[in-house]
């Protein structure tokens, strides 16, 4: 959970507190001390409560809105609530859960207070009493299972300050930034302890306070792949991980030269991300082996650029949106059958630079120190890297079709004529994200229209897919209650042999990756993002289609229409809304824009009409005064010498 300066129902609180105060409630609040992050990126510490309401006719989940919640939060203390009441066997359609946080800042953002949610709301259902000598951290699915989150080490500090016994942190983050954080929770007097799920928090959490905790064991199971036949169109993915694996290995041979302690924690999480992109590669997994070599780096980044100061980060800022501006993708000059995907996929990355590099350009200048920002700039920087990666790839791929005898392969495309494809695509992921909020899924569109704005409608396409294709999973998981019943929505590997685009292979490829880990793990995490992934692939496949029909409609030489015919026939896309009453069924606007500026004008009059009415008010009183105070006359004389009221 973060908490920056400066849903669900939300808006309702002091209704939902109206009825706790109406009756049918018991009148003890759970409170629990939870640990976050400011906008600064130190530690810090909330206090958050739970009560329960007989709502009968009024049931749900409310968040007080001071500060404010982002959506993400609201989701996460929905999911929490119904794993409590699931816990406990209570019947949430009648019952109102409340939670509130008393944070220094505006926002509440992310999924990490998903734990304490669910404690809270489990003291409440059950009655039990939640011990007051620890704090929790880590997301919370809808099985139960604990996922990881941000900025565990800094949570630790500050629960140290707080004078607490016990933190729990998510299965496999005791260790972070270079830090055991077991280590030195020991040395304060702390003890630090993972947990893989809401029943191993729960046996802690109602303990009563100030009794040993035996820390839960976890069994390390192996990784049980199935080695794949790869399509042929995937192949040049495997080059790309094995760049990607190389530069791992050679970072973590650096860090262990510099043989300190931190560096050595870090090493030795990269040479398990090494052996895990080794083990994917021999598989044929080509994109999961690049993608966890990838992940590995972008941490290992971050710790080195850890001790950067303000003044240092703010140059690498400006360096990295002078790198971003000045990179241009040479895949040579032309979109052919043969490696427009690729190219799409080049474009999208150096897109996500771009907006990475841009969000920085504004929030560093204004930062106290650099922690908060610095993955978003060592993804940015690798993003740039695999973006002029992927161009290369596509520029030999033209180059391998345009010498061969295959003439489909050799046609150049026009992208030019996929742009009402990609708008297209962009308007059904926003009507998606409208009904179901994913927080990737909104970054991904904005992306996608910002390509649309520049005129890389494939690349767009690419992002559109990913918005409309994670809203989709967000949608289907929302009903999930157990692991088992999100494992059978995902398919098998039999599916792969139907997939024709580039893209959808290697992500339908990375989604079978995902669900072994979670055979292996039992995490709902894992099990979630192979549904994204299936559904990311269904959607480049279907556009794949429509985009080379598209682009093949009209050769590139054709006369281009001008830039006024362009602007007259442009499709504006706008911005999704969670809840909106004027947002109808498909997204689509109730109202036609002239209706909505007419409006606007009308209400823009009239406010002008109550502010002239109200001086002409104002002066009249000023006149009134000014005669009483200089001739003291009472009322009725005053009115005898006062002028007329004006017309």
């Amino acid at each position: 959970m973060n908490g920056k300066k400066n849903g669900f129902k939300t808006g309702l609180f002091s209704f939902a507190l109206l009825l706790i105060l109406a009756g049918g409630f018991c009148a003890a609040l759970s409170t629990m001390n939870v640990p976050a992050m400011d906008a600064a990126g130190n530690g810090m510490i909330t206090t958050m409560q739970a009560s329960l309401a007989d709502a009968p006719g009024s049931s749900g989940v409310f968040l007080d809105t001071t500060p404010f919640t982002s959506v993400e939060t609201q989701q996460s203390a929905e999911i929490a609530a119904r794993l409590a009441a699931r816990k406990t066997g209570v019947d949430l359609r009648n019952k109102a859960v409340l939670y509130s946080v008393n944070a220094d800042a505006e926002i509440i953002d992310g999924p990490s207070g998903g734990v304490a949610f669910s404690l809270l709301a489990y003291a409440e259902f059950s009655g039990k009493r939640l011990r007051t000598d620890f704090a929790a951290t880590g997301s919370v699915a809808q099985d139960g299972s604990v996922g990881k989150v941000g900025g565990v080490a800094q949570k630790l500090e500050a629960v140290r300050n707080a004078r607490l016994k016990f933190f729990l942190v998510p299965l496999g983050q005791s260790v972070a930034q270079g830090v055991d954080l077991q280590q030195l929770g020991g040395q304060w007097g702390l003890s630090v302890i993972e947990i893989a799920s809401f029943d191993e928090a729960a046996a802690i959490a109602f303990a009563p306070t100030g009794s040993p905790v035996v820390a839960p064991k976890h069994e390390q199971k192996p990784l049980l792949l199935a080695a794949l036949n790869p399509p042929k169109e995937s192949l040049f993915m495997r080059s790309l991980a094995v760049s990607e694996i190389d530069s791992l290995s050679r970072l973590a041979d650096g860090l262990d030269a510099k043989n300190d302690n931190s560096s050595r924690l870090v090493t030795k999480a990269l040479r398990e991300s090494l052996n895990l992109s080794r083990q994917l590669l021999e598989k044929n997994y080509y994109y999961s082996a690049a993608n966890a070599a990838f992940v590995a780096q972008v941490a290992a980044q971050s710790f080195l650029l850890s001790n950067y100061s303000k003044n240092d980060f703010q140059a690498a800022v400006n360096a990295l949106a002078v790198r971003v501006n000045d990179t241009r993708l040479d895949y040579g000059g032309a979109f052919y059958a043969s490696n427009w995907e690729i190219v799409a996929g080049a474009q999208a990355r150096l897109a996500w630079a771009r907006d990475k590099a841009g969000k920085l350009a504004e929030k560093a200048p204004a930062a106290v120190k650099p922690l908060p920002f610095l993955e978003d700039y060592a993804s940015a920087q690798a993003w740039i890297k695999a973006s002029e990666t992927l161009a290369a790839a596509a520029k030999n791929a033209a180059s391998a079709s345009n010498s061969g005898s295959g003439v489909e392969s050799s046609v150049a495309l026009n992208e030019a004529a996929a742009r009402g494809v990609a708008e297209a695509l962009a308007a059904e992921a926003n009507a998606s994200l409208s009904k179901a909020y994913d927080v990737d899924a909104e970054w991904h569109l904005a992306v996608a229209r910002e390509s649309i704005s520049r005129g890389d409608y494939a690349a767009a396409s690419f992002d559109s897919c990913f918005a409309l294709g994670f809203s989709r999973a967000r949608a289907k998981i929302e009903v999930i209650e157990k692991e088992e019943d999100l494992a059978a929505l995902v398919g098998g590997e039999s599916a792969l042999a139907g997939f024709k685009s580039v893209w959808a292979q290697l992500y339908y490829v990375n989604s079978l990756y995902n669900a072994a880990e979670a055979n292996r793990t039992g995490d709902f995490a894992y099990s979630y993002n192979a549904l994204k992934l299936q559904e990311l692939a269904s959607c480049l496949e279907k556009s794949k289609a429509e985009l080379e029909a598209a682009m093949l409609s009209q050769s590139p030489q054709s006369p281009q229409s001008s830039v006024a015919e362009q602007a007259a026939s442009e499709t504006a896309v706008g911005g999704f809304e969670i809840a909106s009453a004027g947002v109808g069924a498909g997204g689509e606007q109730c109202f036609p824009r002239s209706f909505v500026v007419a409006a606007l004008i009308a209400l823009a009059v009239l406010f002008a009409l109550i502010v002239f009415a109200v001086l002409l008010l104002h002066l009249r009183m000023r006149e009134k005064y000014a005669v009483r105070e200089k001739y003291g006359l009472n009322e009725k004389q005053k009115k005898a010498i006062l002028p007329k009221k004006r017309k």
